[in-house]
């Protein structure tokens, strides 16, 4: 197997499969194609264009600028159009990004082809990953071709690396219907720490739409959440927030509820600097509701994803047993995972007066935000009061939302946030 790297400048509307730099810094996309293919040097208009020693299967990457459509839906359907083709197509996830893929049929120069096409944008492109094979060889090179296109990967700065992996946090088992009482944390009540502190800060720094934000957080405040994390694991969570493991056959589920509340009360006044932004923005652009909750979305959205335990690699540490960062650690560190953010974009979006809950699900290993609002999509109810889904882990998606792989709502638990 060979795998290509092709460098790109987010500067140049014309692309090159060579390499490029912009600043000092490098971003980049691989795809791997097996030992027996070769690139085509002379395959003008693409940025990378394989085919097989038998030139009967064929690859193709195409990067465009965002400016070349109004969106992704627009994109892959340029291409159907372009060699009218026949088939269908279907949302999905794609590299952690909201996709469209399809199976299509058409004919170029003569020979009869079928393809497996994709289309997806982050921040910087549009990406159309296709591979396809004459009609009489498809059937046996489908597995081959498949496996091309699930090889794609995109680099970016800070070693964030958006595969095809569906690598997601873990999760424990979970019984029990919604729309049970639920408990409140051991510290239920939100609370602000007046004590003295340093008054040294760090940055986070996020670029989303027109935005390049950058915003403080207090270095006291880091390192109370963390003294705090530990409180909880040392020397047990069972002990910290008197669960009886025996007694309880929901214990794990009611764990994660207290714990997202006790996260949720301690750091409810350490985002001061992030929330007082959206606040002003909000009423200087004059923002409703549903674009303020989506400006909102947008920024946790662009934080870049990575696991905690793969960050804090010592054992003896909260984050790493939790698999959780605080928002204050999520700040340092630039990155969290799906609860990490989704509890980090509640506290905001409370602070700014919504109604939002956490959505838990075991069998999907995920989590994700609920958000009281009018707007229109996949929810749940509780209360008499529909909850929207919200993806916070990785761009390009909406409020309403749910992954289709994810979409069944029965699995998804809602943690009220109080």
């Amino acid at each position: 197997m060979k795998i290509f790297f092709i460098v790109l400048s987010i500067f140049l509307l014309n692309f090159s499969i060579y390499t490029m730099k912009y600043s000092s810094e490098e971003y980049y996309y691989s795809i791997e194609i097996p030992k027996y293919w070769a690139m085509i040097d002379d395959s003008k208009g693409y940025n990378v264009f394989f085919r097989n020693d038998k030139k009967e299967c064929f690859a193709e990457v195409t990067v465009l600028d965002l400016k070349s459509a109004a969106n992704n839906e627009e994109v892959f359907k340029s291409f159907v159009k372009r060699y009218k083709m026949k088939g269908s197509y279907k949302i999905t996830t794609f590299c952690r990004y909201k996709a469209i893929r399809g199976n299509y049929d058409f004919n170029f120069n003569g020979m009869d082809l079928k393809m497996d096409m994709v289309s997806f944008k982050d921040n910087y492109f549009f990406y159309v990953i296709m591979s396809y094979g004459s009609t009489s060889v498809y059937k046996n090179k489908k597995q081959e071709l498949t496996d091309i296109i699930q090889s794609f990967k995109i680099y970016y700065d800070n070693n964030v690396v958006y595969g095809n992996d569906n690598e997601e946090g873990e999760a424990e088992a979970a019984s029990a219907d919604d729309s049970k009482e639920y408990d409140n944390a051991k510290n239920n009540k939100v609370t602000e720490d007046n004590t003295k502190k340093s008054g040294k800060s760090y940055n986070l720094r996020c670029n989303w739409d027109k935005y390049k934000k950058v915003f403080s957080f207090m270095e006291d405040d880091y390192y109370k959440a963390m003294d705090e994390m530990q409180e909880i694991v040392y020397p047990s969570i069972w002990s910290y927030f008197n669960i009886d493991t025996n007694s309880d056959s929901d214990y794990n589920f009611t764990f994660w509820k207290k714990f997202y509340q006790e996260v949720f009360n301690k750091n409810y006044y350490r985002v001061n600097d992030v929330v007082e932004w959206f606040q002003k923005e909000s009423k200087d652009k004059k923002m409703n509701a549903y674009d303020l909750v989506t400006n909102v979305m947008k920024f946790i959205q662009v934080i870049p994803y990575e696991r905690p335990n793969k960050i804090v690699k010592d054992t003896s540490k909260g984050a790493n047993i939790l698999d959780f960062f605080t928002p204050n650690e999520t700040a340092y560190y630039n990155k969290g995972d799906c609860d990490t953010k989704s509890l980090f974009m509640v506290i905001i979006l409370k602070r700014l007066g919504f109604d939002a809950v956490m959505y838990y699900s075991y069998d999907y290993s995920h989590a994700m935000v609920g958000i009281n609002l009018n707007a229109s999509g996949s929810y749940k109810t509780f209360e008499n009061k529909k909850y929207y889904f919200i993806e916070s882990t990785y761009p390009g998606w909406s409020i309403g939302d749910l992954p289709p792989e994810m979409n069944n709502t029965k699995k998804w638990r809602l943690i009220p946030i109080n």
